[in-house]
């Protein structure tokens, strides 16, 4: 075998088989992309000739903790060609425990990861795209983590990620076929997880409005004219605190005057 192929190979089987330890997960509070940030160049993926890259803090694969972060619609189900892909996202605002100053600071440090990915995307133009590219080109064609955008009046909505939730291909016994069911760790009021068989338990659990805490992946993708930063799910925790939505008063409530 090429000598360069088996490296390739071997470097993403490694990538494929690392485990995420606790030492190993960026807590929002330090996170610093400008100083631990690394990224390698591309290399073409010899099993679907695709470019392949791996984003590093310091010499672990980057891995992040996010604060406490509203989720606006839940979970989405999205088609994705001829399957469903599913997301949950999160915006700058709206927690139980995290000032929006915190919040403000992580989602600036995620937009530095885009800053640094359009900067990449130039100096690799050639090999990604068989072409020298400007500043100006680059970012036409690159998609951002962070997304944000004006509404009629041009006052912009908060800003906001939509990390994927990975999903498992397990065989269903009652039907005889494969189905897809959540690849995603989810705890609530204990360190013991949620049992989460299937897409409907995530969405009963993850409710439009709440917010919770994600430990999240920045992925890099590269299509043929396009390439940008996804986030994914490895772990979300939900706040264990009772708010105004848990509350139900089935009495009269009121004082009388």
């Amino acid at each position: 075998m090429d000598i360069k192929k088996f490296f390739i190979i071997h470097n993403i089987k490694k990538m494929e088989e690392t485990n995420v330890t606790t030492s190993a997960i960026v807590r929002f509070k330090d996170l610093d992309i400008k100083n631990h940030m690394i990224i390698h160049k591309p290399f073409l993926n010899p099993n679907n000739n695709i470019f392949n890259t791996q984003i590093f803090y310091d010499n672990h694969i980057m891995i992040l903790e996010t604060p406490y972060l509203k989720t606006p619609f839940g979970l989405t189900t999205y088609q994705k060609g001829p399957k469903l892909g599913h997301s949950i996202t999160l915006m700058s605002c709206g927690t139980y425990t995290d000032s929006q100053e915190v919040i403000t600071k992580f989602f600036n440090e995620l937009k530095k990861i885009d800053e640094i990915m359009i900067t990449y995307g130039q100096k690799y133009s050639k090999l990604l795209f068989n072409k020298e590219m400007s500043r100006e080109e680059i970012i036409k064609i690159y998609d951002s983590g962070v997304r944000g955008k004006l509404d009629s009046k041009g006052i912009p909505y908060p800003d906001k990620i939509s990390p994927k939730v990975i999903k498992n291909e397990v065989y269903n016994e009652e039907n005889n076929q494969m189905e897809s069911v959540p690849k995603i760790v989810l705890f609530k009021n204990s360190k013991k997880p949620l049992e989460i068989n299937n897409w409907n338990d995530l969405e009963n659990v993850i409710e439009k409005g709440r917010s919770l805490r994600g430990i999240i992946q920045p992925k890099v993708y590269f299509l043929k004219d396009r390439y940008g930063i996804s986030y994914e799910y490895h772990q979300i925790k939900l706040p264990s605190i009772v708010t105004t939505n848990d509350i139900q008063l089935g009495n009269y409530s009121f004082s009388d005057d």
